[in-house]
């Protein structure tokens, strides 16, 4: 008798085990899928971020008429802007909650920031101003969202 009454606590012991394995194994891939998800939920907040100050800058360029002073001028009260007329290309400092940097500091480098909109805009060659810009991570040195501009500005 006690044979038989030891055989069926260990088959019972035994299934246990496969039973808890199996839970362990849900739950590993569950907590897996729960990462992923907030990674990709906060990589859509960066890009839906990305998208909204790249298309204001382009409106601005476009309403400047190409004009990178102009378009300096109208963000310089706003955000943390740096303007490298040699290179033509503007600069715009975000926190990480996508706010603009207000700061008085004279360099992007000594700015604790996360994320950065840079613009180039090329001089004009046959009467064509190009812009591209960007939207970068500073965490993970990635372009997030780009954006390549042309404006003709009515030529004869």
């Amino acid at each position: 008798m006690k044979n038989k009454s030891s055989s069926k606590t260990s088959l019972f012991l035994m299934e246990l085990i496969i039973a808890i394995f199996f839970f362990s194994l849900a739950g590993a891939l569950c907590i897996q899928m729960f990462v992923e998800s907030h990674r990709i939920s906060k990589d859509s907040v960066a890009l839906h971020h990305g998208v909204l100050w790249t298309q204001n800058f382009a409106e601005s360029f476009y309403g400047c008429s190409g004009n990178p002073d102009d378009v300096v001028s109208l963000f310089k009260d706003y955000s943390y802007v740096t303007y490298d007329a040699e290179k033509c290309e503007i600069k715009l400092c975000f926190d990480e909650n996508f706010k603009p940097i207000y700061s008085t500091k004279l360099s992007p480098d000594d700015q604790d920031y996360s994320y950065v909109l840079t613009a180039k805009i090329s001089p004009a060659v046959n009467n064509l101003i190009t812009c591209e810009i960007s939207f970068n991570s500073k965490e993970n040195n990635r372009v997030i969202y780009s954006l390549m501009l042309d404006y003709f500005p009515g030529g004869k």
